[in-house]
């Protein structure tokens, strides 16, 4: 008499073979589908800054730059000449300065716009 188990295997084999060309056909539809697109990476901030490109790393305008050296509120700047530039290391301190947890601290430390 044949063991029942070896005679249900060749089913098994069968049903295994189907399962494993199924996860195959997923895989290649995977591996076929366009990868996502990278997250852009922010350009490190060089040396020195020009107002306009000081303006374009911060996402403003070049007059609020002008309005800030004329008025006050901007950070430290290096003029030579007609030249106007920023010091990455005066716009990091400028910046960590108006960093904040929450709207209360931006009272106590009287943060300009």
């Amino acid at each position: 008499m044949e063991n029942p188990d070896l005679a249900e295997l060749p089913d098994h084999l069968d049903t295994l073979a189907d399962a494993l060309r199924r996860v195959a056909d997923a895989i290649r539809e995977i591996d076929s589908e366009p990868s996502p697109r990278p997250v852009p990476v922010p350009k490190p901030m060089p040396d020195w800054l020009t107002s306009n490109a000081f303006a374009e790393w911060l996402g403003l305008k070049p007059q609020t730059i002008r309005k800030w050296r004329v008025r006050g509120g901007g950070p430290s700047y290096v003029r030579l000449g007609y030249r106007v530039l920023y010091r990455r290391v005066d716009v990091e301190i400028w910046l960590a300065e108006r960093t904040f947890k929450h709207t209360s601290e931006e009272k106590v430390l009287g943060a300009t716009r």
